[in-house]
């Protein structure tokens, strides 16, 4: 699978030579680090969904407009649903189509920012959920809060319910 544009395969990614080291993850490990980042429990009240982690991608946004699709709904009246992506990615997205069902579905929509070095996260938050690896790690140091970290559909579904919905690890989904 390619996961970055300039390096599509192993070869190319190590210029043909061979890695300095090897790890091998394990379905163990992949658990104590979910369990490590996702403090809050199935059922507790969510305050704000962080997504763009770093900024949302055009491909995000489209994965986020067809799980809005999928869920009946719009955001709960006491959770923020904030999405952070670059201007250039929002134009992308706009021209696209798909901003205007993700703002009606309630979502705030903030560019060039990161919710660790701006007040975008309200103060009395004790609960944030995102799909980021970045906020589940980084969110409890600087924001004081618990975190659920799920995939972007269980994040869309806990947005309109107004509770954590988490189901399985990020990876099983």
């Amino acid at each position: 699978m390619a996961i970055t544009p300039e390096a599509p395969d192993l070869p190319t990614a190590f210029l043909g030579g061979a890695p300095s080291e090897t790890l091998d993850v394990s379905s163990a490990m992949l658990d104590r680090a979910w369990e490590e980042m996702s403090q809050a429990e199935n059922g507790d009240p969510v305050d704000s969904i962080i997504l763009g982690c770093p900024h949302f991608s055009y491909d995000e946004f489209r994965a986020l407009a067809e799980a809005i699709e999928a869920t009946p709904g719009r955001v709960h009246e006491n959770v923020q649903l904030l999405v952070l992506t670059s201007s250039a990615s929002f134009a992308l997205a706009q021209r696209g189509g798909l901003i205007e069902p993700i703002r009606r579905f309630g979502a705030t929509i903030a560019f060039d920012t990161c919710p660790f070095h701006s007040p975008i996260i309200p103060e009395n938050a004790s609960v944030v959920m995102t799909n980021s690896g970045k906020a589940a790690y980084y969110s409890p140091g600087e924001l004081g809060v618990r975190v659920a970290f799920a995939p972007l559909d269980q994040c869309v579904r806990s947005a309109v319910s107004g509770r954590v919905r988490m189901e399985g690890t990020p990876w099983e989904a």
